[in-house]
């Protein structure tokens, strides 16, 4: 069975960010170290949280290794390219000013199309 064992002062901390706007999963986390402290085992944790007890296992270990900021889980996403969506904004209104008509299906298909077109054209330009 997995336990966590807090330091008075890490005991305080945890409480204290118990009363603030924690993003959901950070709140579960919290949640699950606190009550893992309270000698509940992964399973009952799991079944009060509504989780699988491997992702409690997983958030204690993590807790284990990396402390406070394992609460915050990572975020699997790259980072927002916005110099690749003002080109691709750019050109759809460079396409979107020409006088002609456009049907619902070009316009649906316009932005597919300038991500092929930047994706073979060199970056910067």
């Amino acid at each position: 069975m997995i336990r966590i064992q807090l330091d008075d002062a890490l005991r305080s901390e945890l409480q204290s960010l118990r009363r603030t706007a924690l993003p959901p999963p950070a709140r579960d986390r919290l949640e699950m170290v606190l009550l893992s402290k309270a000698s509940w085992s992964p399973p009952r944790i799991a079944a009060h949280l509504r989780c699988c007890p491997q992702t409690v296992r997983k958030a204690l270990h993590d807790f284990r290794c990396r402390g406070t900021p394992a609460l915050y889980p990572d975020r699997p996403d790259p980072d927002p390219d916005f110099a690749r969506r003002d080109r691709i904004v750019g050109l759809l209104h460079e396409l979107l000013g020409r006088d002609r008509t456009w049907t619902s299906v070009q316009l649906s298909t316009a932005p597919l199309f300038l991500e092929r077109i930047l994706a073979i054209a060199p970056s910067g330009g």
